[in-house]
Order: C-alpha cells, then sequence, then structure tokens
C-alpha cells in the first residue's frame, strides 16, 4: 500500500458514449502517488494489504470510437483499443493535458505523434505491450512532462538514457522494468524528481547509491528489489526522504543503521524484511515517524513495543504477523495519536482484541 497521495485540480468530468451504448469512461482520478507498495491494507489510501492485490485485466472496449470533448484535460482509458481517431481528437482538443492509458493497446507510433503535439503533464503507459524502446525515446520529447509511469522489458539500461531529457519531471515509476545499477545513475540528473519507484526491478545497494544525491526526493519505493541494507552510508545519504518502502526484500539490521539517522522520515515500511527488534531500537526517539509497518516481521516481539510505545506521533501501526503477544500490545495504551492498528495473525482471541479497543477508544481502526 502506498500511503501518500498527491493531489490534482479536477477535470470536466465528460462522459462519452460508444454507438452499442457500452461506456468508455474518460474520468477525472485522484493521482495517487504510490505504485503497489504492499502496505498490507485493502484500501491504498488509508490501510495495510497483508498480500499484493492480484491484477486484474479491465475489459476491453469496442471498436466504436467517442468523440472526445475539446476542452477535456484528462483521459483515462486503461486497458483500452487507442484508435487514429482518438490521437486525432486529443491532439486537435489542445486541452490534453493528463493521459491514463495502462494495459492499453498504444504503440511506438501513437506515442511518437503525441509527443509531437500533446504537452502532457502526466503520462500512464504501464503494462502496454507494444510499446518498444522506440516508444520510450518518443516519450522523452515530451518535456512538459511532471509525472511519468512505465513498465516492461522496453524500459532498460539502454532506453532509460533518453529520459534525462524529461528535465521537469517531480515523480517517475518504472516498476517492474529491466532497469538495474548500470543504468540507473542516469536518473541523478532529474534534479527535481520527488518521487521514484522502483518495485520489482533488480536495483541493489549499489543502485540506490547512485540517486541519493537528488536533492528533492521525498518518497522511495523500493519493494522487492535485490536491496540488503549492507552499504548502510547508502541509505543515510537519503536525507530528503520522508516516505521509504524496503517491503518484500532481504533489508536487514545493517541498513537500518543509515535509515534510523533520516532526519525527515515519516512513513516506513518493513513488511516482509529481515529486520528483528535490535533494528526497531535504532528507532528510538524517532518521533517524526507516523506509520510503521512491521507487517510478518517475524524477528519483531514485545522488546520493540517498548521503543515503539514512545513513538508518540505514530498515526498507523501494523504488527500483523509478528511475534508480539496480548500482553505486549499493552505498552502501545498510550499512543493517543494512533488511529489504525492491526494486530492480525498474532493468535489473539476475540476478547484480547475487544480489549485492545477498550483501551484505546480514539482507534478508528482495529484489525485483529
Amino acid at each position: 500500500m502506498s500511503l501518500s497521495a498527491g493531489s490534482q485540480q479536477e477535470c470536466d468530468s465528460t462522459r462519452v458514449t460508444h454507438r452499442s451504448s457500452r461506456p468508455l469512461v474518460l474520468a477525472l482520478s485522484i493521482f495517487t502517488v504510490v505504485a503497489p507498495c504492499g502496505w498490507g491494507c485493502s484500501k491504498p489510501s488509508v490501510a495495510v494489504r497483508e498480500s499484493p492485490a492480484e491484477k486484474q485485466s479491465p475489459p476491453k472496449p469496442t471498436q466504436s470510437v467517442p468523440r472526445v470533448d475539446a476542452k477535456l484535460a484528462e483521459v483515462a482509458l486503461p486497458g483500452g483499443e487507442i484508435s487514429d481517431v482518438m490521437i486525432t481528437q486529443w491532439i486537435e482538443g489542445g486541452a490534453l493535458r493528463r493521459l491514463r492509458i495502462a494495459g492499453s493497446d498504444i504503440d511506438d507510433e501513437a506515442l511518437a505523434k503525441i509527443a509531437a503535439s500533446v504537452p502532457l503533464e502526466l503520462l500512464d503507459i504501464s503494462d502496454c505491450p507494444r510499446v518498444t524502446a522506440a516508444g520510450i525515446d518518443a516519450v522523452s520529447r515530451i518535456i512538459s512532462l511532471r509525472n511519468l509511469r512505465v513498465s516492461g522489458s522496453a524500459v532498460n539500461d539502454e532506453s532509460i538514457r533518453s529520459l534525462a531529457k524529461l528535465t521537469q519531471l517531480a515523480a517517475l515509476h518504472l516498476q517492474q522494468t529491466a532497469v538495474t545499477d548500470s543504468g540507473i545513475g542516469v536518473i541523478a540528473s532529474l534534479l527535481k524528481l520527488k518521487e521514484l519507484n522502483l518495485f520489482g526491478t533488480a536495483i541493489t545497494d549499489r543502485g540506490v547509491a547512485s540517486i541519493s544525491t537528488l536533492p528533492e526526493l521525498e518518497k522511495l519505493r523500493l519493494r522487492g528489489t535485490a536491496i540488503t541494507g549492507d552499504a548502510d552510508e547508502v541509505y543515510a545519504s537519503l536525507r530528503s526522504v520522508v516516505d521509504l518502502d524496503l517491503s518484500e526484500t532481504r533489508f536487514t539490521n545493517a541498513g537500518m543503521v543509515g535509515v534510523a539517522k533520516l532526519p525527515n522520515l515519516r512513513q516506513l515500511n518493513l513488511w516482509l524484511t529481515q529486520v528483528d527488534d535490535d533494528a526497531i531500537a535504532m528507532l528510538a526517539g524517532k518521533h517524526s515517524l507516523t506509520l510503521l509497518n512491521l507487517d510478518n516481521v517475524a524477528g519483531i516481539t514485545d522488546r520493540s513495543l517498548d521503543v515503539i510505545a514512545g513513538l508518540t506521533d505514530l498515526e498507523l501501526l501494523h504488527v500483523g504477523g509478528t511475534s508480539v503477544t496480548a500482553e505486549g500490545l499493552e505498552k502501545l495504551y498510550g499512543l493517543t495519536r494512533l488511529r489504525t492498528l492491526f494486530i492480525t495473525r498474532l493468535g489473539l482471541t476475540a476478547e484480547q482484541v475487544e480489549a485492545v479497543r477498550t483501551a484505546m477508544p480514539w482507534l478508528t481502526r482495529l484489525e485483529g
């Protein structure tokens, strides 16, 4: 789960229909800055998932092509079929700024046409199988882009080089791409980057070191990468980061030495990592933390709760699937700012869960 969200202005909520009366929704949506993040909840903006959600392929629209309102600033066609007529409408309309077509059948030629004529600010072409390195090169010519989402093997160490032209980028999602340590260094030239998602890539600690100099980086997603944390100084250098996702990795206590030194850290996801009580001890006095996810970290016991009890600004805590006991949970009763608490898979009885609820009436969500 990604728990932080960006905001953007609403677009005209224009609805158009196929001749077959089956709607294509060209919808306004709120841009959530996270990509799949593994926070263990069913609602990405609030909660933590205990396992990654299965991807579902949205239904394909019919061949009929609606007329697009020339004033439409945002188009969302996930999984859609992109026709030449649509592209012409987007170009002639002149107002399009945000194009969300993840999973669509768009190809390199269509992207080249869009890149030449539409000053997009946001483009999501993740999971688009017909996009090759040539398409990525075309995208690199949309110099107005501030938010780019791409995925797939076409995004590799060679093709990513062209993205260095996108100097206005604030958010870059390279989720499940073929980018490695050898190519990621080019991202260090994107000095306005605030969010970087490397979920599911082969990036290691060495690759993290390559981008650690980004001066405005605030959100870093390293879920499912090859990091271990052995180079603790690398993580200590991520000084501007406030939201760090290390989930589903072999990250160990060694890396926590650097993480604990981050001055502005507010959200930390350690779901399915290899840390233990000694790692959490390094967070003692880390009052900047508002969210801590320890889901399925077996090395976490009641000893960690002594430290967590002192993190008085916590708003969300996940200790499900750890080695915490019902008696240990009593140490958390002083966390009056806590609003969401996950105590699932701890072997608690209904009475023990209810005792926590009674002791912490300020909780708006308790999962046990």
